[in-house]
């Protein structure tokens, strides 16, 4: 057994018995490979990555190919979802140098951690596109051996490029200080940074001018980013491109704007419409159990990568949830119950947060859990039960995958609303699959997936008055509260584990979407202890993580483990950047609560790649959706007393640019009702204000009238 036994990451676990002797990330580590003067092995994954399994099983697993390693260099184990900063860097490195990337992460560091060659997966016996893996190993010793100060020079070049990643968005790291040391103490420095930030922001202003160079920004990617979307949309199976086909939630929700906005846009309909058919119909989605996998190979969203992750989860069913709201069609609420049901009662652990994800394998085959053959079918339905479940989701005694097995799939633009034939058929059918070995658990609990889902859930469970929905984000709102922080000092962390707590200090992302579904709880439940713990959360983001001279966030905080960048998450990808969340969330915590110096940071984070979003839309799909809130008129409703039908006039609308408060009173100018209105404070009860820009209109205590006034908002 190796270094990785004590490990609580299941991604590491899996490697504990490897005849690899893996180190996690530490100090020892690093000492071992300075003492030995040996290069460092460095292998980041996760713990469901099927391509990981792969390289593990062929060749982390092989004697032979574990003693070559063993004896010629220090193998570091990481996983990526614990340490996303680490990942970041050393992806920077290997699309510096091979221009594409992907996981497993194969690279080769200095003892100093400066990478000099980086690669993905390699196979054990060398193709047509890739050499062997002993072969790389090979070669790497023999230029280490030989040719080091190339290797050196090699190094720096890549630093170099890295450090220029975003237009300087990353900077070498400036604490001369072995890496592997994890936090260190910098109370000092800290306090330093505390006072000059405060001096910097409250000397801000949200001024016109900045405001008008937003908006020029924004004229300037819409459209092109409708003609993208016109012109790479598969009309025949809805998305965008060709194979594989991921679901593109920033690019869909921007889509769903256009339509908010232009409702004749029969085009931008179309596209939506096609797009969320086409994934909730094919084997992408999971029809018998709910929730989505990760991607589709092929471009019709017939086969999955069958991995099925809590952040999917999260992203993709807040866009059926817009699009229903938009259009009222049960269909799309359909996909919306089903999934989150599927994270509550797939994904919930015991110790009340959820788990990342699914694998993709189960007894050692990829997707096995999901598929059927018709005679499973046959054999374990009624007759007229068997006939309707297999014509209504295509199952032929052929089969449409391997070996005559069955995805489930319904005909693009086909009816997804099950009549009680299938439907019966669906719930027997599940109850048999329940009875099957799963795909493993990830167990970890990670801040920033978790908020990202508790977003989602406020919501949904706003939007459709679902109790227990509602019950379930009060729930995880506790749980982050009571388990995601230091005890010594209130620092939020990454990562929990039942058998560590709380570790890893978090990244600027996890904040970011902290702050978000903690705001979203507000509105959800009107109980202001949300906003405070919101407001808590930003100031640790302010403090701990702002550039007080280019502006927005660094990944990391300013006393987190010194590595040998310290960079900016900018790029958007499956999920928003860090930037880009913490733009969102300091934007809507800022309108609630009247606060300029959060709303001023937010603009920051757009202007910090405003140059790069006008050259390249599509690279920063999450960053535009946020620039096109700033920019449209802003708007709060602010609802006194406790009238659930004013309440929800706005809650199940789509209403991207709107902020909503009422329940219980929190330092805002939103509260200052008397300043709009003649009324005297009595009359004020159960009424509802339609506000802009801090200066709200008469009320209303009918609820039809304020549903008028909503609708009017752009």
């Amino acid at each position: 057994m190796n270094h990785l036994s004590t490990e609580t990451s299941p991604y590491l676990l899996q490697h504990a018995n490897n005849p690899v002797d893996w180190y996690p990330w530490c100090r020892q580590a690093f000492e071992a490979a300075r003492s030995s003067e040996k290069p460092i092995l460095l292998s980041i994954g996760y713990s469901t990555c099927h391509w990981c399994h792969v390289m593990a099983h062929e060749s982390f697993e092989d004697k032979d190919v574990a003693a070559l390693i063993n004896k010629n260099f220090i193998a570091i184990k990481v996983d990526r979802e614990e340490r996303p900063d680490l990942d970041s860097i050393y992806m920077d490195a290997l699309l510096a140098i091979n221009g594409s990337g992907g996981w497993p992460l194969t690279a080769f560091l200095f003892p100093d951690g400066k990478p000099f060659f980086a690669g993905t997966y390699f196979p054990p016996l060398p193709t047509r596109r890739l050499p062997s893996f002993t072969s790389v190993l090979k070669m790497i010793l023999k230029a280490w051996n030989e040719n080091r100060d190339d290797l050196l020079s090699q190094a720096d070049l890549i630093i170099e490029a890295i450090s220029e990643v975003g237009n300087k968005h990353s900077k070498p790291a400036a604490v001369d200080e072995p890496l592997g040391t994890g936090e260190h103490d910098n109370t000092e420095n800290s306090e330093i940074v505390r006072s000059h930030l405060r001096l910097l922001i409250e000397n801000h202003s949200y001024s016109d001018r900045q405001f008008d160079r937003l908006s020029r920004t924004y004229q300037q990617i819409e459209p092109k980013l409708i003609t993208w979307l016109v012109e790479h949309w598969d009309s025949a199976w809805g998305g965008f491109g060709q194979a594989p086909k991921f679901p593109q939630t920033g690019l869909i929700e921007f889509a769903i704007r256009q339509l908010r906005d232009k409702p004749d846009n029969d085009v931008m309909r179309a596209i939506i419409s096609s797009t969320l058919g086409g994934m909730a119909g094919g084997g992408i989605y999971d029809h018998l159990g709910g929730g989505f996998a990760r991607y589709s190979t092929d471009n019709r969203w017939m086969v999955p990568h069958f991995e099925k992750m809590l952040y999917d989860q999260a992203l993709i069913s807040k866009q059926y949830l817009y699009y229903y709201q938009l259009s009222q069609e049960p269909q799309w609420l359909q996909v919306v119950n089903e999934s989150i049901d599927y994270v509550l009662s797939d994904l919930k652990l015991d110790s009340g947060g959820y788990g990342c994800g699914r694998d993709a394998d189960s007894q050692g085959q990829e997707g096995i859990y999901y598929l059927w053959t018709a005679l499973e079918v046959t054999e374990n339905l009624p007759e007229d039960l068997a006939d309707a479940f297999m014509d209504w989701y295509g199952v032929t005694w052929k089969g449409n995958f391997e070996n005559g097995t069955n995805i489930l799939m319904r005909h693009p633009g086909a009816n997804l609303i099950r009549p009680i034939e299938v439907e019966e058929a669906r719930k027997r059918l599940l109850a048999l699959r329940n009875g099957r070995i799963a795909p493993q658990l990830d167990d970890k609990v990670l801040a920033e997936w978790n908020a990202m889902f508790l977003s989602t859930l406020c919501q949904a469970a706003s939007a459709t008055a679902n109790s227990k929905w509602k019950q379930a984000s009060l729930d995880l709102g506790e749980f982050l509260t009571n388990s995601l922080r230091r005890e010594s000092d209130g620092r939020w962390m990454r990562v929990f584990h039942p058998s560590k707590g709380p570790y890893n200090l978090a990244n600027c992302a996890d904040l970011g979407w902290i702050i978000d579904s903690f705001t979203r709880l507000y509105e959800m439940s009107g109980r202001s202890n949300w906003i405070d713990l919101a407001k808590s959360c930003a100031e640790q983001l302010l403090a701990n993580y702002r550039d007080p001279n280019e502006g927005g966030f660094y990944a990391t905080a300013h006393d987190a483990e010194a590595l040998i960048l310290r960079r900016k998450d900018i790029s958007d990808g499956s999920t928003p950047s860090g930037n880009s969340i913490a733009c969102l969330a300091l934007y809507r915590l800022g309108r609630l609560t009247g606060n300029e110096r959060l709303v001023q940071t937010a603009l920051e984070c757009i202007e910090l790649v405003q140059g790069h979003l006008e050259q390249s839309p599509l690279a920063f799909p999450f960053t535009s959706l946020n620039l096109e809130m700033i920019v449209a008129p802003a708007s709060e409703v602010v609802i006194s007393g406790s009238n659930t039908s004013l309440i929800d006039q706005v809650q199940r609308r789509y209403l991207p640019h709107t902020v909503l408060a009422h329940g219980q009173v929190f330092d805002s100018p939103l509260w200052d009702l008397g300043q709009s209105s003649s009324l005297s404070d009595s009359s004020l009860s159960d009424q509802a204000f339609v506000c802009s820009n801090y200066s709200c209109n008469l009320p209303t205590n009918d609820p039809m009238i304020l549903g008028e006034l909503l609708d009017a908002l752009n």
